[in-house]
C-alpha cells in the first residue's frame, strides 16, 4: 500500500503500525519485535558498509501464539526493509552483502554505529559470526557455490564461529531474516524463520549471537 492519505488514515485508526514506531520497537527489543512482526529484507548490489535503508508496511501476516506457539497462529502485520527502494521511513544501517562461497570469506567488521545490522534474506545461504581476541565482531553472508548449502553450513561451524544456515532451515518452505542490534549489552544477532507463503507466518526466532 503506497497511498499516503490511506496509510495515514490506517495509522490514526490503529489498524497499522507506523514504520517509525516499528523501527523504535525493533531497536529497543529486537527479539520481541521479531516474534511479533515478520521482516522481509531485500538485497543491495553494492559492497558491505553503512547504507540508508527504508522500512515500510508489508502484507497481512501471522505470528505464533504465546501459549500454543505455532499450533495457534494470530493475525499480525509484516514490515519490508529495502536498501534500493525509497519507501517508508529511512534510517542508517550496516549492511552485509551476500557473496559466493567458492571465494574467500568477505568478513565485515561491525562498527559501533549505526546500531542495526541487516543482510538480505537467507534462501539457502549461511550467515556466520565470529568474535576476535580484540573484541571485534565480524560477520559474513555466504551463498553456496560449488557446494551444497548443507555442506557450506557444516564447513562454517568451526570453533570460534557461529554459523546459521541450511542445517537450521528448509529453504524450500522457509526463508530467514537476519538482524543484528547493538545495545548497552553489545551486539546481538537474531534469525527470524518465516513461511514462504502468500500470508507469511513466523515459525521461530533464535538469537544466534551471542550463542
Amino acid at each position: 500500500m503506497s497511498d499516503p492519505a490511506e496509510l495515514e488514515d490506517l495509522y490514526k485508526r490503529g489498524e497499522l503500525k507506523r514504520p517509525t514506531a516499528a523501527l523504535t520497537e525493533l531497536l529497543n527489543n529486537p527479539e520481541k519485535f521479531l516474534k511479533t512482526y515478520p521482516l522481509s529484507i531485500d538485497e543491495h548490489p553494492g559492497p558491505s558498509g553503512v547504507r540508508t535503508a527504508y522500512i515500510g508496511n508489508g502484507k497481512v501476516a501471522k505470528r505464533p501464539g504465546t501459549v500454543l506457539k505455532t499450533l495457534r497462529m494470530h493475525r499480525t502485520e509484516a514490515f519490508e526493509i529495502s536498501l534500493i527502494k525509497a519507501y517508508g521511513h529511512s534510517f542508517p544501517c550496516q549492511y552485509v552483502r551476500m557473496v559466493p562461497s567458492n571465494q574467500d570469506v568477505d568478513w565485515y567488521t561491525l562498527q559501533a554505529m549505526p546500531t542495526i545490522m541487516l543482510t538480505c534474506k537467507l534462501t539457502g545461504c549461511s550467515f556466520v559470526v565470529r568474535e576476535n581476541a580484540d573484541g571485534s565482531i565480524q560477520v559474513a553472508h555466504l551463498q553456496p557455490k560449488d557446494e551444497t548449502g548443507i555442506d557450506l553450513n557444516k564447513r562454517l561451524r568451526v570453533k570460534g564461529q557461529v554459523a546459521y544456515g541450511r542445517l537450521s532451515y528448509n529453504f524450500e518452505s522457509r526463508q530467514v531474516s537476519i538482524v543484528g542490534v547493538r545495545s548497552a549489552r553489545g551486539w546481538q544477532v537474531f534469525a527470524q524463520k518465516v513461511d514462504k507463503e502468500k500470508e507469511v507466518g513466523i515459525r521461530s526466532v533464535h538469537r544466534i549471537f551471542p550463542a
